[in-house]
């Protein structure tokens, strides 16, 4: 009984007693020795950006809540530097929402315009790195 090997683009199979087919076969067997399993180092990416996720999303609330206490603070000193003005409404009777509601909306308007004009910057800074990178692909390329 004949034993044969089958080797990739070999057809059916590499008899034993075939010279070039036994090398073939070695060729084969080293490539797959060759084969490298990427198991740890993905499980070590998969490590570190977990870690990063976490460390990201402690900043990020971290910003969110001292923003939220710049609003607040921006807010008392704007009452503070118009307690006269103040003053003179409670005098004349307005009711406490009729004084507050300026006040809220000056610290909204602030706060949309900051951001805006925070992702404004971000996006043109965005822009001009595309398009440096894209420049330099061009230019590398040719």
């Amino acid at each position: 009984a004949a034993v044969g090997l089958w080797v990739p683009g070999r057809g059916a199979g590499v008899a034993l007693g075939d010279a070039a087919g036994l090398v073939e076969v070695s060729v084969v067997v080293d490539l797959a020795a060759k084969v490298d399993d990427r198991q740890e180092e993905a499980s070590q990416i998969q490590e570190v950006t977990g870690a990063l996720k976490l460390i990201l999303s402690v900043i990020t609330v971290l910003l969110i809540a001292a923003s939220l206490l710049l609003i607040g603070n921006t807010i008392r000193l704007s009452i503070y530097t118009r307690r006269r003005e103040i003053e003179v409404m409670r005098l004349v009777g307005a009711t406490r929402w009729f004084i507050r509601w300026p006040f809220m909306i000056e610290g909204v308007v602030v706060g949309i315009l900051g951001g805006a004009i925070a992702i404004l910057v971000l996006w043109i800074e965005h822009k001009e790195n595309n398009m440096r990178w894209l420049i330099r692909f061009r230019t590398a390329s040719r």
